[in-house]
């Protein structure tokens, strides 16, 4: 068994063992292991978030060839590469009905947490909702609120970032198209909502700051209302974990119910210490 990095030259040999929204020049890595007759039976892609850590985000095999070593190798590898890199970290997030998955990550030296502090909230509810309306009469636009796709905004982005601790690398685990930064009037940042779309195509809010007061979260709330409906992602869901509470009890008042409801149950989380 080998254990390659998937790249362009290659990619094709792997199509069978990658998820279909994974391509050649996609910012996350991607290795896979292929057996002597060169047949690929195994890959996983990792997201890179920041300087210290990665999300595992694709992890499969064959199941014509579990449980022959494959992923562990795999994992091995990946493991050894990072380090290199020095990155800390590997993290992975996967329901608790995956047992099997559960019992090899932590043969794999992965400590297993339940995640209860993620919410999945649907879009329709947030945006739809008459404290929007209300919201939307008061501040018909975003006021100074821009997605960082490129050119200026992504620079001013990156401005931004640079001072939180974030990293150019946490831009390869975010989608640029739906992420916000925030100017003032002297148009310099001074917030941002950065969101990821997930393999499941919902959306993840991974990142939220505000530095210049209660009015203009108002702005960035109406910003990601603008950015929801010119990119019709209306029916989609929205992930968030939220352990300092601002963006719960937002979320809780836009869509006029117990934020409780809308928490994550049978999702755990691998930690992995490189």
């Amino acid at each position: 068994m080998d254990i390659t990095r998937i790249t362009a030259n290659n990619y094709e040999a792997f199509e069978d063992v990658l998820p279909d929204d994974y391509f050649p020049g996609d910012d996350r890595l991607a290795f896979g292991a292929v057996t002597g007759n060169k047949e690929a039976i195994s890959s996983i892609i990792i997201d890179p978030y920041d300087d210290s850590f990665v999300y595992i985000d694709w992890m499969y095999t064959d199941p014509n060839f579990r449980e022959q070593g494959a992923a562990s190798e795999l994992l091995d590898m990946v493991s050894i590469f990072l380090r290199e890199m020095s990155v800390g970290r590997m993290l992975i997030s996967f329901d608790d009905e995956y047992e099997d998955l559960e019992l090899f990550l932590e043969d794999r030296g992965f400590a297993i947490y339940e995640c209860s502090d993620v919410y999945r909230v649907p879009v329709t509810e947030i945006i739809y909702g008459s404290r929007m309306d209300e919201l939307l009469e008061k501040k018909p636009g975003s006021n100074g609120v821009f997605t960082i796709e490129e050119g200026e905004m992504l620079q001013k982005f990156l401005s931004f970032a640079s001072g939180k601790n974030l990293g150019r690398d946490f831009l390869s685990a975010i989608s640029r198209e739906y992420s916000l930064v925030m100017l003032d009037e002297d148009r310099e940042p001074v917030g941002c909502m950065i969101i990821r779309e997930t393999e499941d195509e919902d959306l993840e809010m991974v990142y939220l700051l505000n530095t210049s007061g209660r009015s203009r979260t108002l702005d960035l709330i109406v910003g990601f209302y603008e950015m929801i409906t010119a990119n019709n992602l209306d029916d989609r869901d929205l992930f968030f974990s939220d352990p300092e509470g601002i963006w719960t009890g937002i979320v809780e008042n836009l869509i006029g119910d117990d934020i409780e409801k809308y928490r994550v149950e049978g999702l755990l989380e691998g930690i992995s210490i490189l």
